[in-house]
């Protein structure tokens, strides 16, 4: 039987790192767009609120290598942010 190829672990390790910091990005943005927004600054929500949807698009990119690499990523915990 053959074993499906797969990453160096300290390689998975680094991708599952940077996977992280991508949700993060990505929550802080959205964060600070709705902040904004409530504020009345639309240009700007709308800026961060661009700026999130690429960090999401960054996480969806790195989930599926490590996944075609045989490697199961789990999602982060989301911390709330205080207000």
């Amino acid at each position: 039987m053959l074993k499906p190829r797969q990453l160096p672990e300290e390689v998975c390790a680094l991708l599952k790192e940077r996977l992280y910091n991508e949700y993060d990005a990505h929550y802080t943005y959205r964060a600070i767009s709705n902040w904004l927004q409530n504020k009345g600054f639309s240009k700007a929500s709308a800026y961060f609120a661009k700026e999130a949807e690429d960090e999401l698009k960054h996480a969806e990119t790195l989930q599926k290598y490590i996944v075609d690499w045989n490697d199961t990523p789990t999602l982060p915990t989301i911390q709330n942010i205080p207000t």
